[in-house]
């Protein structure tokens, strides 16, 4: 077979029962972008050459009802409305990518595969919500993931899952939890910062295995909303929080458990408790309002800045820790 278009412009494309195309050209459903068309899969679709991409094209919004199984690439964009993504997995052995709204509902799972050390990449060029009608749903992906825009601020979804790297761009709103980690790398992975981030949730922790950097040597600042929930910074020694590109500030409403070394960030303020299981460094002052523990030997540097305890301070178990501050002209 040759290439194989699907038009969907002035009507609406749906597929009803399984679609497979082995050793075809391109699977592209497309709009010219002037009209109402709609494409609705239904029924899975798969498609079982390696060297085939997967295109959804529409003008007024896609709905996927069904799992996608492709090896090639697969992209999906709209001229208008959404890519609704509704209890479905897409599942990709080349690159993914959305280039529009994307709103999701029931469980959703996007998965690439990882080869020689990497998954392959995950795009989202525009928001994630959850759908109108969806009640906290969960979305799960496994490759390296870029988020251009915010997620959860129209409609929060329930809880985000990252298995690879993440480039974070935009907030990330969620009613659980967060977590951003690569399984095949010791549960490491790189997290990313380009922009000013907020991460929202309801109560619930946000945690970040590996690294986590700005993306330049651009400062970014990083806030956490998370009401009774925890920021988790790593669980190695060899995880760490602004090595290569400092971030900018660092804001938490809710927890800290901190295992990977900071470094060189601006303030760091935290309105709960702290468990400091490894060093901090800042270029400003560092306040942690609730009662903290410390649970290995620490240093707290900063450029003349103070430090601040709130609350009671105190090694995390029976085993003391010693605590060194360096703070030049600061005030413990």
């Amino acid at each position: 077979y040759g290439r194989v278009q699907v038009r969907s412009s002035n009507f609406n494309q749906t597929n009803s029962s399984t679609a497979s195309w082995i050793n075809t050209g391109a699977f592209v459903a497309a709009d010219p972008g002037t009209d109402s068309g709609t494409i609705t899969i239904n029924s899975a679709i798969i498609n079982n050459s390696a060297s085939n991409s997967l295109s959804l094209v529409a003008h007024a919004g896609i709905t996927i009802n069904a799992n996608i199984d492709t090896i090639g690439s697969f992209s999906a964009s709209t001229s208008s409305g959404a890519i609704t993504i509704n209890n479905s997995r897409v599942y990709v052995r080349g690159t993914q990518s959305y280039s529009s709204p994307v709103e999701i509902s029931g469980t959703v799972m996007m998965s690439t595969v990882y080869v020689s050390g990497n998954y392959q990449a995950v795009t989202f060029s525009s928001t994630i919500n959850a759908s109108a009608s969806a009640s906290n749903p969960t979305l799960e992906i496994y490759g390296n993931t870029t988020f251009s825009g915010n997620v959860g601020a129209t409609k929060a979804i329930g809880a985000l899952t990252v298995n690879g790297d993440t480039s974070l761009a935009a907030s990330v709103t969620t009613t659980g939890t967060q977590r951003y980690n690569n399984p095949f790398n010791s549960w490491g992975g790189a997290t990313t910062i380009s922009a000013p981030v907020t991460l929202t949730t309801t109560n619930s922790n946000v945690t970040f295995f590996g690294t986590v950097n700005s993306s330049s040597s651009t400062p970014q600042n990083l806030t956490a909303a998370l009401g009774t929930g925890t920021l988790v910074f790593g669980d190695s020694t060899a995880d760490t929080v602004g090595a290569t590109n400092r971030l900018g500030n660092i804001s938490i409403t809710g927890n800290l458990d901190l295992n990977a070394a900071l470094s060189n960030t601006g303030t760091i303020s935290v309105s709960g408790t702290s468990d400091l299981g490894a060093n901090v460094t800042s270029t400003s002052t560092q306040t942690y309002t609730g009662n903290s523990t410390i649970s290995t030997p620490v240093t707290l540097t900063t450029t003349a800045s103070d430090v601040t305890f709130g609350g009671t301070l105190a090694s995390a178990s029976s085993t003391a820790h010693a605590l060194t501050v360096s703070i030049g002209a600061g005030t413990l």
